[in-house]
């Protein structure tokens, strides 16, 4: 009897090993499912996914990287149009593409292993800060829990230690974990002079100085800092924000937690001008910004970026036509008919603004045909796409114009970037109509207007 037991018990083990295997498959499955579903329910575009998949996968960089070799030619043949040296930035960008695009997550709330295996498993490495209250025993425990607790959500992450000195960041560990596509939860704390333990207080700015630099070194590609924790909303004379442009909102935004907008625009000085802000109340309210630069449409999520200066001009005396024309011309490759353009916009006398952005690197051009403001120009300058300029100009003549109305050519590739961001649109045989509005909408009758005004306007390109 005793005999035939252990030979049942040795033909339970592959068997138990087996269901074993089944349970973590299914659970896996579950899992692709639900990130498979949360990606889906973000809707991103089809030039938002292309650009995600080629970021994670080093295409983005490559190119990147060979605008900024063209750029250097150009700079060297003395052949720079005016205002192209000025806000050089891509000198930041490595020699080679990185081995792993990842995301300085600092994290406050509870519940974010399942974002942290989430973005792992879309090929964005986090590189973890978990912060909260207690001695060093309090923070080497919480990177530990965390770091369990992304395995047991189907990632893999470990806690790093001794990354956090005296002299600074010693980053190698991060690097490898990450070269490694492993998780390192990284916990703040350091030796003093004395061996003493201690939380380090200040500890993101040091640690996105030291990815910082391995950017600059070709090893890794810094996508996102991202902050998750309560109290984070944003807000500007008393309305939620969805998208910042620290460089010229910085002195106009409130939030329960400026101390987290303060660290954000530190941090976004020191990293790539391509690094995207993300800070949110909610984990599950990442994702989002994690798969598309855009400005979040939910509330309780934030979008940052280092950005631009703005300057507003309600005439041309004020303006430097000279960098406007090579603005123009560069962004929309052709040669402009600058004396017919510039005449036209002086004849709209004080209907025109133009919102100009940095050195001349973005600018958007209204008049007022009729009732309804004719966006008449928008331009961003090659090489400081994947900055946020678009967006940050977008904001910036939604605030100054709350309705407005243009047209683009019916084979205009930006014209999908348009339809996202209209109320509305017309399809002629040579032009797409677009408007968009505030909470009322416009009459059509003032839609017919401006369309029938706006098709009328000559060409400004030779």
């Amino acid at each position: 009897m005793l005999s035939h037991l252990r030979h049942w018990k040795a033909a339970r083990r592959p068997l138990a090993a087996l269901l074993s295997d089944v349970g973590r498959s299914n659970q896996q499955l579950a899992r692709s499912r639900e990130l498979i579903l949360n990606v889906l329910s973000t809707v991103p575009s089809p030039r938002e996914a292309r650009k995600f998949v080629d970021s994670v996968s080093g295409q983005e960089t490559l190119r990147t990287q060979r605008q900024f070799e063209e750029r250097q030619a150009l700079l060297a043949s003395s052949q720079a149009p005016p205002g192209l040296v000025a806000g050089e930035f891509l000198h930041a960008q490595a020699a080679r593409a990185p081995t792993r695009t990842l995301a300085l997550v600092c994290v406050e709330a509870p519940g974010s292993a399942k974002l942290l295996a989430q973005m792992q498993r879309l090929g964005v490495v986090p590189v973890v800060l978990p912060l909260g209250s207690g001695d060093y025993r309090a923070a080497v425990g919480r990177a530990h829990a965390l770091a369990d607790a992304v395995d047991g959500e189907g990632g893999r992450a470990v806690p790093v230690g001794g990354v956090f000195h005296a002299g600074g960041v010693a980053a190698d560990a991060v690097a490898e974990a990450v070269a490694r596509g492993i998780i390192p939860v990284v916990a703040p704390v350091a030796a003093d002079e004395g061996q003493r333990l201690g939380v380090v207080g200040r500890c993101v700015e040091p640690l996105a100085e030291a990815l910082a630099a391995l950017e600059r070194a070709g090893r890794l590609s810094v996508a996102r800092l991202i902050y998750v924790g309560d109290g984070l909303g944003i807000t500007s004379g008393g309305a939620a924000r969805r998208l910042v442009n620290l460089e010229e909102d910085y002195g106009r935004v409130q939030s329960g937690r400026m101390d987290v907008v303060q660290v954000m625009r530190r941090c976004l000085a020191i990293l790539a001008p391509t690094t995207v802000g993300i800070v949110a109340e909610d984990p599950s309210l990442v994702l989002k910004g994690l798969l598309s630069e855009r400005p979040p449409s939910m509330s309780g999520a934030v979008l940052l970026r280092h950005g631009f200066r703005i300057q507003h001009h309600s005439s041309l005396a004020t303006c430097d036509e000279g960098r406007l024309r090579a603005l123009l011309e560069r962004s929309f490759g052709r040669t402009l008919d600058a004396q017919g353009y510039f005449e036209r916009l002086r004849t709209c006398g004080a209907g025109i603004q133009v919102i100009v952005a940095g050195e001349y690197q973005g600018a958007v051009v209204v008049t007022r045909e009729t009732g309804v403001p004719y966006l008449d120009k928008f331009a961003v300058l090659p090489e400081v796409q994947g900055t946020g300029m678009a967006d940050i100009l977008w904001d910036e003549l939604k605030a100054a114009c709350p309705q407005c109305l243009w047209r683009s050519r019916t084979d205009n590739g930006v014209n999908r970037w348009y339809f996202d961001r209209s109320n509305g649109h017309w399809r002629g045989a040579k032009w797409v109509f677009f408007w968009y509005h505030g909470e009322q909408p416009l009459d059509l009758m003032e839609v017919a207007e401006a369309m029938d005004v706006a098709q009328r306007i000559p060409a400004s390109f030779l």
